[in-house]
C-alpha cells in the first residue's frame, strides 16, 4: 500500500509541477476568489488552459489539505505518505511555498501536529486522535515540512529589523497563528518526547 501511494504521490505532483512551469502559474488565490459562476464553466469548457489549470490545482490543494484533521486523522498508522506528499510540494518551487503562506500552513501543520494541546482553540475542524499509549505516528515529513517553511520566514521581535533564517529569495510573514503556534512550549515538548530533537534545531525563532 505504501509503496503505491508513492508512486501515485510523485505521478499527482509530477504534473502539477509541469502545468506550473508550464504556464508559470503563481497560485494566487483571488485566481478562484474572483471568478463567477459564468466564468467558472466558461474556463472549464477548456477556453483558458492557465487559468483553468491554476484554478484546478489550487482546487485539488484545498480539498488534501482539508481532510487533515478527519480523514487523514483516523488513518495515523499510514498517513505518512500523504505528509510525503506535502512536503514535496512545499520543495518543488516558489509558488509551492507562496501558497503554503498563503494557506497559513505552518499553523496548519503545527495544530494538527500538538492536537488537544494546540493554542488554536476552533482552528480546524473537530480533530480525531491520532497516535495511542503504545505507537506514535511518524511526523518526519511534517516536521521536516515545517523546516522547509521556517526557512522562508520573516522574524520580527520588538519592533526590531526582521530576521530570516533563509540566504536569498523571497521571504514570508509568518501568521499570528503560525507566531502562537512556534512559541508554544508544547510543540517542542512533545517533538522531544518522541524523539524530533536533531530536526528541531532548523525550527528555533
Amino acid at each position: 500500500d505504501g509503496i503505491v501511494r508513492n508512486c501515485v504521490n510523485r505521478i499527482v505532483l509530477q504534473a502539477i509541477n509541469i502545468l506550473i512551469y508550464h504556464y508559470n502559474l503563481q497560485l494566487d488565490f483571488q485566481t478562484i476568489e474572483q471568478v463567477t459562476l459564468q466564468e467558472d464553466e466558461e474556463i472549464e469548457s477548456g477556453e483558458d488552459e492557465a487559468k483553468l489549470s491554476e484554478i484546478l490545482i489550487i482546487r485539488f490543494m484545498n480539498s488534501y489539505i482539508a481532510a487533515m484533521p478527519n480523514e487523514v486523522a483516523k488513518n495515523w498508522l499510514r498517513f505518512s505518505q500523504y505528509f510525503d506528499f506535502i512536503r514535496d510540494f512545499a520543495w518543488s518551487g516558489e509558488a509551492h511555498i507562496r501558497y503554503m503562506f498563503k494557506k497559513d500552513m505552518i499553523a496548519v501543520l503545527m495544530d494538527f501536529f500538538l492536537d488537544k494541546k494546540s493554542p488554536l482553540v476552533g482552528f480546524s475542524s473537530k480533530k480525531n486522535a491520532v497516535g495511542n499509549n503504545f505507537q506514535s505516528p511518524i511526523f518526519d515529513p511534517l516536521i521536516q515540512t515545517l523546516q522547509i517553511l521556517i526557512k522562508k520566514a520573516v522574524f520580527r521581535k520588538n519592533g526590531n529589523n526582521p530576521s530570516t533564517l533563509q540566504q536569498s529569495g523571497e521571504v514570508y510573514e509568518l501568521s499570528e497563528n503560525a507566531k502562537k503556534c512556534l512559541y508554544c512550549t508544547e510543540f517542542y515538548d512533545k517533538a522531544i518526547s518522541i524523539g524530533y530533537h536533531q530536526q528541531l534545531s532548523l525550527i528555533h525563532i
